[in-house]
């Protein structure tokens, strides 16, 4: 955890939350046991900006990745070294398309630098049975709150139009503003 907060003291971490913050579109990818992070990512982002969609598995082509605008979109995927075929090959198509590209790995998935400067590695391997994506996790909520602060206002007057519309169709009870109870 204490790898994943250094790396928001870096001018790399601000280059890649401004770039979240002003693109028009974000696309959110994750595979295998990386997907339900990203999914978390795309879906509180979603909260925070317009225009963010989390792209699955399910899609055959990723032809809505791969067909955006470079110059008005941005991708973050989120993989580890054990499940990155599918992470290179389209790490490949975009940066041969000159998409920006923000991957969240593990720090055994060298692969990463050679499609983008924006690589942010966690530690995952910690001596337990299974993997953890406990850092990869703490990279995701910092990544969170560096877009809504760099958003500002505009996070917050985001977020409102998104509870409203929460309360409109009852998914929503009591009012909260950035994820804190007024």
């Amino acid at each position: 955890m204490a790898r994943a907060y250094s790396l928001t003291a870096t001018p790399t971490w601000e280059a890649a939350i401004a770039k979240l913050a002003e693109a028009e579109t974000i696309y959110v990818l994750g595979f295998q046991a990386s997907r339900g992070l990203a999914m978390d990512l795309a879906s509180r982002l979603t909260w925070i900006r317009p225009r963010v969609i989390f792209v699955g598995s399910d899609s055959s082509a990723y032809g809505e990745v791969l067909m955006a605008d470079p110059r008005t979109s941005a991708v973050v995927l989120i993989d580890t070294a054990s499940h990155a075929t599918r992470a290179i090959k389209l790490a490949e198509r975009l940066k041969a398309q000159e998409m920006p590209l923000i991957i969240l790995t593990d720090k055994f998935s060298l692969w990463g630098w050679s499609y983008t400067g924006w690589v942010f590695e966690a530690h995952t391997h910690v001596k337990t049975f299974w993997d953890s994506t406990a850092g990869l996790a703490v990279l995701v909520n910092l990544m969170l709150d560096g877009v809504a602060a760099q958003l500002g206002n505009r996070a917050k007057s985001h977020y409102q139009r998104m509870a409203e519309a929460g309360q409109l169709m009852g998914d929503i009870v009591g009012r909260q503003i950035m994820g804190r109870r007024e």
